[in-house]
Formats: structure tokens, C-alpha cells, sequence
């Protein structure tokens, strides 16, 4: 059995690593369930953690990303 730990920042992650941790999951609740990170944060994790684990990160939710969402039908184009 594997232990994974998701952590907000590096002052988390050095925590994780110390109690045991076999992943770091890198993602901020606050941004919802799968809320993301900043980048400098992951950076700063990733940095704690070294090539000692791996580290994972949360992208968000698929509403975050408007390049998600489909978009309208267009009508088709003509050419003439």
C-alpha cells in the first residue's frame, strides 16, 4: 500500500515527506476539489521534494477551462 499526501505548498510537502509519504499530490482545496496550484507553488514543491517521490498535480475541475467547453454550432461556410 501506497501513501499519498496532497499538499498545498512546500512548507506541506517537506511535512509529507518527513511523515512518510510516498506521493505528493500537489492541488488547493480552495480553488475546488481539484483546484490547482499556482505554478510557482509546484515549482517550490517540487523543489522540496526532489527526485525522493513523485509528485502529482491537480489541473481544476473541466469547468475551469473554457478551452473545455464545446462550443455553439456555427452554421456551415459556403464557398463560392
Amino acid at each position: 500500500m501506497r501513501l499519498l499526501v496532497s499538499v498545498r505548498g512546500p512548507v506541506e510537502a517537506r511535512a509529507a515527506v518527513a511523515g512518510g509519504a510516498d506521493v505528493i499530490d500537489a492541488k488547493d482545496p480552495a480553488r475546488g476539489a481539484l483546484g490547482p496550484v499556482r505554478l510557482d507553488q509546484l515549482a517550490a514543491i517540487r523543489r522540496v521534494v526532489g527526485a525522493a517521490r513523485p509528485v502529482s498535480a491537480a489541473l481544476g475541475d473541466a469547468a475551469m477551462r473554457r478551452w473545455w467547453r464545446p462550443r455553439p454550432p456555427q452554421p456551415p461556410r459556403w464557398r463560392s
